[in-house]
């Protein structure tokens, strides 16, 4: 539930179906954030952008889900290491520009699936300009989980239409990385470490 008082924010630079059972799905979906106060970008969106969409008051939180290149970027096929670069320069290029617009408490979190995180050394401090040093924390989140609450994996093309049941990530976890503000020198991250997750893979 998003605290009282304000709305949280949810952006992607994929942009939503437009028809079919996904698309139906995403209706039902957009319903159930809304009644809980979670304003939504539909449209295609730059999430490091977030600071030039009109209408953007102060948030309670701010949140990335799966920000991954799309077919068409350059990185979308890249060495791991290259993805790994391009990774850190969407997300904590995120989290600068999330940060300003967090009220007071407020986290920018970023979902992934299982623990490709690790390899793209994105557990770093994001110093944001005029605001202050943003210090990441890990949670995980068994996808069981999820689907026992409604969720439901699914392969983004033709598949969906036949109602197949994507399996592509049956075992994994969801690992959601929040950037908070510091709040002062002996401030330090809680969570899981990279050493707790790295035994869970």
């Amino acid at each position: 539930m998003p605290p009282a008082g304000g709305l949280p924010w949810i952006a992607s630079d994929i942009a939503w179906p437009t028809s079919g059972a996904a698309f139906v799905e995403w209706t039902k979906n957009r319903r159930t954030l809304e009644d809980a106060k979670v304003r939504v970008v539909e449209q295609s969106t730059d999430a490091r952008l977030l600071h030039l969409l009109s209408g953007v008051s102060l948030l309670d939180g701010a949140v990335w889900a799966m920000p991954y290149p799309d077919a068409f970027s350059p990185a979308a096929m890249s060495p791991g290491r290259l993805l790994g670069e391009e990774m850190r320069a969407r997300i904590h290029g995120f989290v600068r520009s999330a940060g300003p617009l967090l009220k007071r408490g407020g986290q920018v979190s970023v979902l992934l699936v299982s623990l490709q995180h690790l390899g793209w050394g994105l557990r770093a401090e994001v110093d944001v300009p005029d605001v202050g040093v943003f210090i990441p924390e890990v949670k995980v989140l068994a996808i069981e989980e999820l689907e026992q609450e409604g969720y439901r994996p699914r392969f983004g093309d033709k598949r969906d239409t036949f109602d197949r049941r994507a399996l592509y990530h049956h075992a994994s976890e969801l690992v959601a990385v929040q950037w908070r503000l510091r709040a002062g020198p002996q401030d330090a991250p809680t969570g899981m470490s990279d050493t707790k997750l790295q035994r869970r893979a």
